[in-house]
């Protein structure tokens, strides 16, 4: 039996599907090992549909990723919808969820270029929590135009 065959036992799985849960399960590692998220903690901060159980779920290869799901993950790591799932990104209109991410940093200002690294060298609990704060305040006082 390969090792493949014993990390993901659901036989409908393509191999694209395998590859994203193996990727996926690499993430939810690292971001515990920096910073002690659990999944459940990740769930609950990103409202993720299904909960920690289906964050297994996909992790262990049982379930293949969803559009929604990805997008979740997507937000919760910091990354685009191609790093957790190729196949669905490619499924995508070319001008939905993937911005020209590097166009939009060359144009920016230096303060946001510095706010931009300072997030991005923030740990995802960190810049979940701030996201919170920030939407908070939205919320109560209107955003800037």
């Amino acid at each position: 039996m390969s090792e493949k065959s014993t990390l993901f036992r659901a036989s409908k799985l393509s191999e694209e599907e395998i590859e994203s849960a193996r990727k996926l399960k690499e993430r939810f590692d690292e971001l515990k090992q920096r910073t002690g998220i659990t999944k459940a903690a990740f769930a609950r901060e990103f409202n993720f549909p299904g909960g920690a159980s289906m964050i297994s779920q996909h992790i262990s290869g049982h379930r293949p990723i969803s559009l929604d799901a990805a997008v979740v993950y997507m937000k919760g790591f910091g990354c685009t919808i191609a790093d957790i799932s190729p196949t669905l990104a490619a499924q995508l209109p070319k001008d939905k969820g993937q911005p020209d991410i590097a166009k939009k940093y060359q144009q920016a200002s230096d303060v946001v270029k510095s706010v931009v690294d300072d997030l991005m060298n923030m740990p995802a609990a960190d810049a979940a929590k701030l996201a919170s704060i920030v939407a908070s305040i939205r919320a109560t006082y209107g955003s800037k135009s």
